[in-house]
């Protein structure tokens, strides 16, 4: 988890700090839709970073889709 986001150990990028807020907002907006909820803030920035790494690990179909696994663990997690 970060920030409340689900993320997988294999999804860590090394970024300043002054550029993790992009990155935290793509995972957050990935998470709502695994909730079912998309968070339409956030979808600009998804679909940016889509357009310049549409080949990353995290844009795998299994990693962002509505699973009951993954939201148990985000519940847990938040909890």
């Amino acid at each position: 988890m970060m920030s409340g986001a689900l993320m997988w150990e294999d999804e860590q990028i090394l970024l300043p700090i002054d550029e993790f807020g992009w990155y935290r907002a793509a995972l957050n907006y990935r998470t709502s839709i695994i909730l079912g909820k998309p968070c339409t803030e956030f979808a600009p920035i998804w679909n940016a970073l889509k357009e310049v790494a549409p080949n990353w690990i995290g844009f795998r179909e299994e990693r962002c889709a509505p699973n009951p696994e993954f939201v148990a663990e985000i519940q847990k997690e938040r909890e």
